[in-house]
């Protein structure tokens, strides 16, 4: 299946935009304690990341 090039409006971003926030900001709050060990997690993985990414070998 060909994907096609979708444009829409400044507007119709906005409206896009608030809808998924509406929903995100409400998931958050329902499982506020899930999101913030996600976010512990998510910090711990860039640290790993940042700590892989200077162990590098010059030949990657």
């Amino acid at each position: 299946m060909e994907q096609s090039d979708v444009v829409i409006s400044k507007k119709q971003a906005q409206i896009f935009a608030r809808a998924i926030y509406k929903n995100v900001s409400a998931y958050i709050q329902t499982h506020q304690e899930e999101y913030e060990q996600f976010l512990l997690e998510e910090k711990g993985a860039d640290a790993n990341d940042e700590d892989q990414s200077t162990h590098r070998s010059k030949g990657l």
